[in-house]
């Protein structure tokens, strides 16, 4: 009898650990659905989608240069062209532009030479709360 009640108690464990797993909705953040970014941090930018529903996105490592005066932030699937109605996922790319002098033009000299995109590879998205 106890025996049964060690597995009984066990397999109930087992099922209420993987619950909130199973209810967690699929994230899906499509590329041509994106409304708005904001960066964070060096390793997390802030979107919304067209219906304004908050996403993080994480990076996998610190973005170098990534701040909130990053410019022309773009975010694209890392296997190509034509994949804009799919997820963001796992190993897709942020780029993104160190700002230069507006007066300038779009290619100015900022102080870390002729503005030329940077990447960084996302990590992970996640729904969130909107900031206050």
């Amino acid at each position: 009898m106890r025996i049964f009640a060690s597995v009984l108690s066990g397999l109930l464990a087992g099922t209420f650990i993987a619950l909130p797993a199973l209810a967690q909705p699929n994230v899906c953040l499509q590329l041509n659905r994106v409304y708005n970014t904001k960066v964070v941090d060096s390793q997390t930018l802030y979107a919304t989608d067209l219906q304004h529903r908050p996403y993080l996105i994480h990076m996998t490592s610190r973005c170098v240069g990534l701040n909130q005066a990053s410019e022309n932030l773009s975010l694209r699937r890392a296997n190509g062209i034509g994949t804009e109605y799919e997820c963001l996922q796992r190993g897709d790319i942020l780029g993104y532009s160190f700002p230069g002098d507006p007066t300038m033009g779009l290619r100015s000299i900022t102080p870390h030479g002729v503005q030329t995109q940077m990447q960084c590879t996302v990590d992970s998205v996640t729904p969130t709360v909107p900031p206050p």
